[in-house]
């Protein structure tokens, strides 16, 4: 259900999926009811074990990049960051690019309504990335805009068939995993804030039976998005 509330971009909703054998991943936008103006963020990570960047988009057009990190360790983490402003026909999917064989895709894309379109963005999108962990740590960010939506994304390469992330206290959060040689981890969820510092906290693991190790990688970014 779409989160209201008074001069605050609305969380419309997310629409989630998952891909091994290096196999992209198409997201099916109709879900989310898109209007005109609204605001979508898709993002991509994939875990692979070769030492190459390969989260990006597929061929869906019109997207602006805004975060592109790799984390390379044993089992590494790419992660990508995508927005486009919905026109008046707004677009029905967002498709991520191929792989290699053995690395496993997750991708989620969320709407927010009542967003400032003309800047989007209220200030530049920080990011981080973190070896012998598969814990991501969404650095601060510093915002000039009352009520922003500061949304948060965490990517993980891990050779764990079941584990999630988790955050302590995000809303809306997206935990998603993807299995094959190497397994990968997206959190994605958000927070309401006023203008100033915010430095956001770890991520842990959805289960206390995870267990965290050396050969991990992790990468994170935190986004502001601007209230109309």
């Amino acid at each position: 259900a779409a989160q209201y509330d008074d001069g605050v971009p609305t969380y419309v909703g997310s629409v989630s999926d998952t891909a091994s054998n290096g196999n992209a991943v198409t997201l099916d936008l109709t879900g989310l009811s898109l209007q005109e103006n609204d605001l979508v963020l898709a993002f991509i990570a994939v875990g692979s074990d070769d030492g190459v960047n390969k989260a990006e988009v597929g061929t869906s057009t019109g997207w602006t990049e805004i975060v592109d990190i790799f984390a390379d360790d044993t089992e590494d983490a790419s992660l990508a960051i995508y927005y486009k402003i919905m026109g008046s026909t707004p677009d029905t999917s967002f498709d991520t690019a191929s792989a290699a064989g053995t690395d496993s895709t997750a991708a989620t894309a969320r709407a927010y309504r009542g967003v400032n379109t003309t800047t989007p963005l209220d200030v530049t999108s920080t990011t981080s990335i973190t070896i012998n962990t598969a814990l991501p740590n969404p650095p601060s960010i510093t915002t000039i805009t009352d009520k922003c939506r500061v949304v948060i994304a965490g990517a993980a390469g891990t050779r764990s068939a079941s584990s999630n992330l988790a955050h302590p206290n995000a809303d809306n959060v997206v935990s998603l995993h993807g299995d094959d040689s190497t397994d990968v981890e997206l959190l994605v969820g958000d927070f309401i804030k006023s203008a100033g510092a915010f430095d956001p906290d770890a991520m842990t693991f959805l289960s206390d039976t995870e267990s965290d190790s050396t050969a991990y990688a992790s990468a994170a970014a935190t986004i502001a998005v601007r209230p109309a």
